[in-house]
């Protein structure tokens, strides 16, 4: 499998251009339990003595196993945040954005976050929601939020509910970034969020 434990922007940015793994650690899932994962790091000597040639090719192999052994997982996230979790964020609207935010991560939840690279999983996403665009907030390493883009989100308020829960929720070791993304399921690329 892959782990990830880089900012989501340097992730944004690979992303568009292929080079993915230049920002991964690659690991070996030793064990998986009910308690955890069990994993050591891929060294240098390791991947000298197997028979891959290249870091493409230790990537796709590496992708097609984690999506095997840690298949992906999406929820409402009502079932994960309640809004007396949040102190200044207007409680009406985290109400009406629960509803429509949703939980991607992997079947045990530890670096969940890499099922954004699964396929076409924001396709998909988008195609059962029924939507061009999906507002993404990486909180942390473990999952993102999905929030489908119907014509009436607004991304400062997204904008504002990651920073809020990245500073109350998730752990400073486990934040992925303070931005949110846009996922366009026509163009199928991921950009970053910006005010202008």
């Amino acid at each position: 499998p892959i782990k990830r434990y880089y900012k989501f922007n340097a992730f944004c940015t690979s992303l568009s251009n292929k080079t993915t793994y230049y920002f991964a650690i690659f690991y070996i899932l030793l064990s998986k339990t009910d308690k955890g994962l069990i994993t050591t790091s891929v060294t240098q000597d390791l991947f000298d003595g197997w028979n891959i040639d290249s870091l493409d090719e230790l990537y796709k192999v590496a992708l097609d196993n984690t999506m095997k052994v840690l298949p992906f997982s999406v929820k409402n996230m009502g079932t994960f945040v309640s809004v007396d979790d949040f102190e200044n964020v207007d409680s009406d609207m985290i109400n009406q954005l629960g509803n429509l935010m949703h939980v991607l991560t992997n079947d045990t939840g530890v670096n969940g976050a890499t099922c954004i690279l699964y396929g076409n999983v924001l396709k998909d996403f988008a195609t059962v929601h029924n939507v061009e665009e999906i507002a993404i907030l990486p909180s942390s390493r473990h999952e993102v939020i999905l929030l489908p883009q119907n014509g009436d989100v607004d991304y400062r308020h997204c904008y504002n509910i990651l920073n809020e829960l990245n500073k109350i929720v998730v752990s400073e070791i486990d934040v992925l970034s303070n931005n949110i993304y846009i996922y366009n399921a026509i163009t199928d690329k991921l950009t970053m969020w910006s005010e202008e």
